[in-house]
């Protein structure tokens, strides 16, 4: 081996042979990559590395050339195995990234435990009742099928039931010849019915509701005393009554007018007069009530007493279908009086087979008479025939719809 040269000589994949200046063998090594050698901090105990370890062994005894010496190859003691054991991992290491991990595990388990609980527990969304807007009217009446009229709206025929907006509401009925009307009041939610005698006949007396300020007054109504304010007498017969009002520092005459099946009211005032006060005298041919600022306040049958100065006055006869306003100075300790032109409204009369026609008395022509402007208020009609006589009667004309009457004078 003399012919050798000297230094180290490649084996196989990984060896090199250590030869010396004299061609004598010094030995055999082993060469591992250093880059390749894993890092004991990322690996468990349970692992085995089964590279070599980056420091690479060689014979005992061998020079390690100085040109391999930069790159990682060492002398040691001769070995029995030729596979380099890993470095050990540092124990402390392992133990921090396993209480690590148990600590991340547990705080992650917290959190899910707190999350589930207060899903759990966290009371189940309500959702609130819808509140109903609207109530229900039944309408009934005897005989059926008389005509609904709601707010000026025709809604059909009675039996009638059917869904309002909650509030105020007027419910109208007619059949053939007769009408009736009430004002109703509607909750969200409620069922209001109504039922209607169409059958019976009108009544055959008014009434009377006699209020006094103070009250407490004595009323005397045709020489007869009826009782003391306030005071509502029902069954008062249609025509005209004198009604003294009285307490012990005044006492009050007025005159009223009653209709059949409607309500007379009469407000009278019997305190002094105090400086700072006055009257208001209302006249009209038709009874009117006083309203101020939306208040009722009195009647045109009676004096109303107000502050002294002026005042504006809303006048209203519903069942004619008439409204005004006036404005008045009222003095202290003196009366000012209003004086109220009423509207015409439309008459139209006809008879079989014709008459002559009076109206209040006064002969106006002979039937047929259509559209005729007559004053509203109460009228009385009289038809004349020279074979078939004579008829009476009393017929209401309203400002807004007009009246139509006649009689069949062969019957």
């Amino acid at each position: 081996m003399s012919g050798q040269n000297p230094g180290p000589r490649r084996l196989a994949e990984g060896h090199l042979e250590l030869v010396s200046p004299g061609g004598r063998n010094d030995g055999e090594i082993v060469v591992t990559r250093a880059e390749e050698s894993i890092d004991p901090f990322l690996a468990f105990e349970s692992e085995k590395d089964p590279r070599p370890s980056a420091a690479t062994t060689v014979g005992a005894g061998a020079d390690v050339p100085i040109g391999m010496r930069s790159a990682g190859v060492t002398r040691s003691q001769p070995v029995t195995s030729r596979a380099a054991v890993a470095a050990p991992r540092p124990a402390w290491r392992t133990a921090l990234f396993v209480v690590g991990a148990l600590l991340i595990a547990g705080a992650a388990a917290g959190v899910t435990y707190v999350y589930l609980e207060a899903t759990r527990r966290a009371p189940a969304p309500t959702t609130a009742a819808p509140v109903p807007s609207e109530g229900t009217v039944s309408v009934t009446s005897q005989p059926e099928g008389a005509r609904v009229v709601i707010d000026g709206a025709a809604r059909g025929v009675t039996p009638l039931r059917l869904p309002l907006p909650a509030g105020s509401h007027v419910i109208e009925i007619e059949h053939q010849d007769t009408r009736r009307s009430i004002p109703v009041t509607l909750e969200a939610g409620a069922t209001s019915s109504h039922y209607f005698d169409l059958t019976a006949a009108a009544p055959p007396t008014g009434r009377l509701d006699v209020t006094s300020d103070p009250a407490g007054a004595s009323v005397t109504i045709d020489g007869t005393l009826r009782g003391v304010t306030p005071l509502s007498l029902d069954a008062m017969p249609p025509g005209s009554h004198r009604v003294v009002v009285a307490n012990r520092d005044m006492t009050s005459t007025r005159a009223v007018t009653i209709t059949a099946g409607a309500t007379q009211t009469l407000v009278v005032p019997l305190a002094r007069l105090i400086a700072t006060n006055g009257f208001v005298s209302v006249q009209a041919p038709i009874d009117l009530e006083i309203f101020l600022d939306g208040t009722k306040i009195g009647s045109s049958t009676a004096n109303v007493r107000l502050p002294a100065g002026r005042h504006t006055l809303d006048l209203l006869n519903a069942p004619l279908e008439f409204r005004t306003n006036v404005t008045v100075d009222v003095p202290a300790g003196g009366t000012a009086s209003a004086v109220v032109t009423v509207p015409k409204g439309k008459l139209s009369i006809n008879a079989l087979p014709w008459a002559e026609i009076a109206l209040d008395g006064r002969p106006i022509g002979q039937t047929p008479l259509a559209n005729l402007d007559v004053p509203i208020g109460a009228h009385e009609v009289t038809w004349r025939h020279p074979q078939l006589g004579e008829r009476r009667q009393t017929v209401v004309v309203k400002a807004q719809t007009p009246a139509r009457v006649g009689v069949d004078l062969n019957r």
